[in-house]
């Protein structure tokens, strides 16, 4: 059948040649027995690569034309009412510039005579459709080979390799390349200062960062208890403020001297002063007022 290009089939005579077809067909589900007739040829399109069109009478003023998938090469042709499917298909045959390359599948045996007549072949639903699913398995094997090979192709080729080729390149020539012994000393002082002034860095950061040890905590703890000036028993004495210094008594509107401050201690231990009834408030005039 490869050698057809051209495959014309009578889309309702098939169909009731089909059991399950035609069962669909009785069940008035016309158009799922249609659809169902297409998807069974479809394998027979893509992998024998022949041109498939399937030929119904139709019921309106002019032909037409129905494609249910994106390829041109697979058509539904719906005659008018005044044409049935036989007129068209035996008035193709006649109108064919290379009748032998049309293959015909119909029952109709005045049909498939016709066809042959014009030099076209002919067939049977029946073998037809054995010939499709013979197709449709070989298509499921071709799929499922293409798979397996492509996914044995991935395995052993890494779409990454050029890279990997590259880097492993890269590493080799630079391994390679001629280094004198004074640029391997000069990579080593520099390598050397780099650590040192490193080192040094770190040292002068952590140096400007004070630290209390524990012998710094232990002096300050010592003074504390050298300045508490009670008895505290060697324990830390702490104040929660500073006390404020006492105030010198003030005498006559001016701070006492230590020496009027001795004097009015006698004066105190000694009993007192005592009153003069000459100096008593009494006997002092008071100063006019001006």
């Amino acid at each position: 059948m490869e050698c057809f290009r051209h495959i014309l089939v009578d889309g309702w005579n098939a169909i009731h040649a089909h059991p399950r077809l035609a069962r669909e067909l009785a069940e008035n589900r016309a158009e799922e027995a249609q659809a169902e007739l297409s998807a069974m040829l479809a394998a027979l399109h893509d992998y024998d690569g022949a041109r498939i069109t399937i030929v119904y009478d139709g019921a309106g003023a002019d032909i037409s034309v129905v494609r249910r998938g994106a390829a041109t090469t697979f058509s539904e042709v719906y005659t008018p009412s005044v044409m049935t499917a036989d007129e068209f298909i035996e008035q193709f045959c006649a109108e064919s510039k290379r009748p032998q390359d049309l293959l015909v599948i119909t029952r109709d045996n005045l049909l498939r005579l016709t066809a042959s007549s014009f030099g076209a072949m002919s067939l049977t639903p029946e073998s037809f459709f054995e010939r499709a699913e013979i197709s449709e398995r070989a298509v499921v094997r071709a799929a499922k080979s293409n798979n397996a090979s492509a996914s044995l192709e991935w395995r052993k080729t890494n779409p990454f390799s050029k890279l990997d080729e590259l880097a492993v390149d890269i590493e080799s020539a630079f391994g390679k390349s001629p280094i004198s012994k004074r640029l391997k000393k000069k990579r080593a002082r520099a390598s050397a200062k780099n650590a040192s002034d490193f080192g040094e860095n770190a040292a002068r950061a952590d140096s400007a960062v004070p630290r209390k040890t524990s012998a710094d905590a232990s002096s300050a703890l010592n003074s504390k208890r050298a300045d508490c000036g009670k008895n505290c028993g060697g324990r830390l004495h702490v104040m929660p403020f500073s006390a404020p210094a006492p105030r010198r008594p003030v005498i006559g509107g001016k701070p006492a001297s230590a020496k009027s401050l001795a004097d009015l201690k006698k004066l105190l231990e000694g009993g007192g002063v005592k009153k003069n009834p000459q100096n008593s408030a009494k006997n002092v005039p008071r100063k006019k007022r001006r």
